[in-house]
């Protein structure tokens, strides 16, 4: 074999380790970028149908094995939590769903959470407050002493139910007791199917009250207190996913490819 024939003989058997070593690298990526565990948030109040609109798009994204739910909110809107609550019981039964809650996580919030596979918690996470309100705010004095006067037509009596120029009459008193009520009930109902918990043992911690995360851990309320860290690894481990790409919710089709990209260096 003459010198000319070694070296391209060299030169190919290189070519071939770059492209088996490129091929692997490029097999490695495809497996994280089809694996994708995505972080959830929900921020601040929860007040319109967007959250529950977006949590189910990733529900049915067959690329996310399984979701982290990061909370920090102190509740919000009746409609909105119920609607987002009800997204996560749907991701849940698709791809595992675990919470963390974070500085706090109640009334609506926690409502939203219990619906997870697995709650976490910090020991001094504000949680719980399961309880409904409603606020009827009557400027009526405030207006009679400036001089303001309302002049109202309506097509019927309860047209202007809520209305901030006149208090509630006591039908009307009655008729938000009895909604909150039902709102109420519904709530506890709804915990405690998704707790796993008798119904009265909630009624009687359903006081309205913030309730600290090693508290409401031992009311059993809170599977474990811990980390982003701790529902990370929970979530990985019941997805029954090694490689994946976590995603967050701000990143960006090219930081996702990017992050696979490196992560394909773990062979």
């Amino acid at each position: 074999m003459n010198r000319f024939n070694l070296k391209k003989i060299i030169k190919i058997s290189a070519v071939a380790v770059i492209l088996i070593f490129f091929l692997a690298y490029a097999v490695n990526c495809s497996i994280y970028y089809r694996n994708r565990i995505e972080v959830f948030e929900v921020n601040g109040v929860i007040e319109n149908f967007d959250m529950a609109e977006n949590l189910m798009k990733i529900g049915y994204d067959d690329s996310v094995k399984g979701v982290v739910l990061r909370v920090n909110s102190p509740g919000g809107g009746v409609y909105a939590s119920r609607e987002l609550e009800k997204a996560v019981k749907k991701v849940k039964n698709r791809k595992p769903v675990v919470c963390i809650i974070e500085d706090y996580g109640a009334s609506g919030a926690y409502y939203v959470a219990s619906a997870a596979s697995y709650i976490y918690a910090h020991e001094n996470s504000m949680t719980l407050a399961i309880g409904v309100l409603a606020v009827w705010v009557d400027y009526s004095k405030y207006n009679e002493d400036k001089g303001i006067t309302y002049w109202v037509w309506k097509s019927s009596e309860e047209k202007d139910f809520g209305a901030p120029w006149r208090p509630p009459t006591e039908e009307e008193k009655a008729m938000l007791q009895t909604q909150i009520d039902l709102i109420y009930n519904e709530f506890i109902e709804t915990v405690a199917e998704n707790r796993n918990m008798d119904i009265e043992t909630v009624k009687k911690d359903a006081n309205g009250m913030v309730y600290l995360g090693k508290d409401a851990a031992l009311l059993g309320y809170i599977d474990s207190i811990g980390t982003f860290k701790d529902a990370l690894e929970k979530t990985e481990e019941l997805s029954k996913v090694k490689k994946y790409i976590l995603v967050y919710p701000e990143d960006t089709s090219w930081d996702i490819f990017k992050r696979s990209l490196i992560s394909g260096f773990d062979f």
